[in-house]
Formats: C-alpha cells, structure tokens, sequence
C-alpha cells in the first residue's frame, strides 16, 4: 500500500508544475495546430527526425511518411533533422543528443507552427493544418518554407453537452470491470451486484462532474493535465470504493486504478 500512494505522490509531484502553462485564460481557447512536410519523398537519401527539447533532450522520433510532425509540451523546442541514411545505425536506432551535437547534421531550428495554440473563444476555429515544403539541403542547413494553412472549422467533440454521454459510458465501462474484479480477480462475494453498481455510481458522481467541469470551462489539456484528473480520480473513487465494498486499500487503490484504465481505453474507441 505504501508503494502504490508514493508512486500515486510522484505522479502528482511530477505533474502538478507543467499543468500550471496549461490554464488559459477564460476569453480564450486553445485549439490544435498539426504540421505536414510535404515533399520528403523528393530527398530519399535522408531520414528525417525531429527532436524536441527543454534543456535536455525531451522526445525523438522519426518523421513518418505522410510528412507530419508531432510535439509533445508547448514550451518544448522542436528540431527538424535531415540526417543520411548511412548515418544511422543498424536497426534504425539514433541518439537525438548526438545528433544535434554534430554540426554536420543538416537542421532546421526555425520556429515550425505545431501542437496548441490560443484564439479567442468566440472564435469558430477547432484547429489548423500548416503545410511546409523542403527547399534545399545544403552545408549542414536544412530549409523550408511555409506554404499553405487549412483551417478547420468544426467544433471538437469535447463539450459540456456530452456530458451524459461521458458519464453513461465511463460508469457502464467500470461496473463491469469492477464486477469481474471483485468475482474472479479478488474471489470475492461480499458485495453483490447492487452494491457494486452504487459504489460506483458514488464513485463517478465525486469525480466526473467536477473533472469535467474544470477541464472544459478552463480548457485545460495536454498530458501533465490528463495524468493529473487520472490521478485525482483514483485516490477519490479508491477512497470511496474500501468502506462501500469492504477492501483493503491496496485492493481498493487497485481496483480504481483498473476501472479508471479500462474506461480511458473505452473512451478512445466511443
């Protein structure tokens, strides 16, 4: 039990700093930016990766073939590297550091439009697509130009309407879950089904209500901020689910964690 509150204490620690950046202004919203390359098929001879940083080397990966370009924090700094396919080792594998320590790496550091960006909340946008083109490749120089922007105008699915929605789906998700749990995972038959159920519906109706709320009227997003509501929701509904359905903390802290993983899955696919 103490493992699991002192991993659920780093979690929080680790989080809480970058999800402060995220809070935005309530006239405000933030709305994606994706980026594409267009003609990397016109330079075969290079694989291109980018490399986003924030004093240290942050994320890396390979640019795929459909050209796009993904970023992780919006503090982080991305490097787009044009880097010979002899240059890499077997495998594929590469060191992002190193390569932007070597100087005959051909970059790009200019500032590419890609990940959030806030407009004003009356504005109809819900995201941009920009479109860049490759120039040259030349002395260790990677340029590229901007070439067109596509603004897309339907509004995300992400609204205080789907609410009902949201909570149908994540309670229905985590019954079962909670159910299967308790049967064959504990072999227990303390708890009936009805209990089961109420212990969970206590256990959404101290959660979701509120996360919602906040992550939609301040539109609170990115990584730090999901992990952060994850974690507020398994230690509420943990502390809920022990008396309700007579668990240890351990069993309890766990259960909470499986339900919670298993309708975060869900959502994706609903």
């Amino acid at each position: 039990m103490k493992k699991i509150l002192l991993a659920i204490l780093l979690l929080w620690l680790s989080s809480a700093s970058p999800a402060h950046a995220d809070i935005i202004p309530k006239d405000m919203k933030s709305i994606f930016v994706s980026a594409f390359i267009e003609n990397l098929a016109d330079f075969p001879e290079y694989t291109f990766i980018q490399v986003e940083t924030l004093g240290s080397v942050r994320s890396q990966a390979k640019v795929g073939h459909e050209g796009r370009l993904h970023k992780g924090y919006k503090l982080n700094r991305m490097h787009l590297l044009a880097v010979p396919i002899s240059r890499l080792q077997t495998g594929g594998e590469f060191d992002g550091q190193a390569l932007l320590d070597d100087p005959s790496i051909a970059r790009f550091d200019g500032k590419i439009e890609v990940g959030q960006e806030l407009v004003l909340r009356s504005s109809p946008l819900s995201g941009k697509n920009i479109y860049y083109r490759i120039t040259s490749i030349d002395g260790g120089v990677l340029a590229m130009e901007k070439v067109r922007e596509q603004e897309l105008m339907v509004e995300p699915d992400m609204t205080i309407g789907h609410f009902d929605r949201a909570f149908l789906v994540t309670l229905c998700v985590e019954i079962i879950v909670m159910f299967l749990l308790i049967r064959f995972g504990y072999r227990s038959k303390t708890s009936g089904a009805v209990r089961i159920g109420f212990s969970v519906l206590a256990g959404q109706t101290a959660t979701l209500p509120i996360l919602w709320y906040l992550m939609t009227q301040f539109s609170l997003i990115g990584m730090a901020v999901f992990l952060l509501a994850e974690a507020f929701a398994v230690i509420v509904e943990g502390a809920i689910y022990k008396p309700l359905l007579r668990m240890t903390w351990t069993k309890a802290m766990l259960a909470s964690f499986l339900c919670n993983a298993a309708s975060v899955f869900a959502g994706r696919w609903v």
